[in-house]
């Protein structure tokens, strides 16, 4: 079982969100050749959900890795570790003040 740690990329993202003042931290984790990871990315793309997700929100996609060769299904994010239940999987969260 192999794990991402994304904590420094959560970190950044974190401190963008506080300087622009964004409300969530989306972070979807994907994997290659998942045909619903691709739809997904798609729909996040659409002119008018970029647009809101861009007022509103910090995105962080990351990859997991080949879906049939092993890919890794948990995050971790700090002292946090996430499982995915599959792909895609996106987690919402809301940036604290103090980071």
């Amino acid at each position: 079982m192999r794990e991402l740690d994304i904590t420094d990329s959560v970190r950044r993202l974190a401190r963008s969100a506080a300087l622009r003042g964004a409300s969530r931290l989306l972070i979807v984790v994907s994997a290659d050749h998942c045909a619903g990871c691709e739809e997904w990315s798609r729909q996040l793309a659409q002119p008018e959900v970029a647009r809101l997700l861009a007022q509103q929100s910090e995105v962080l996609t990351v990859d997991a890795g080949d879906l049939y060769d092993d890919p890794a299904s948990s995050v971790r994010i700090g002292h946090w570790t996430l499982r995915s239940p599959g792909f895609p999987t996106t987690w919402i969260f809301a940036p604290e003040a103090d980071g």
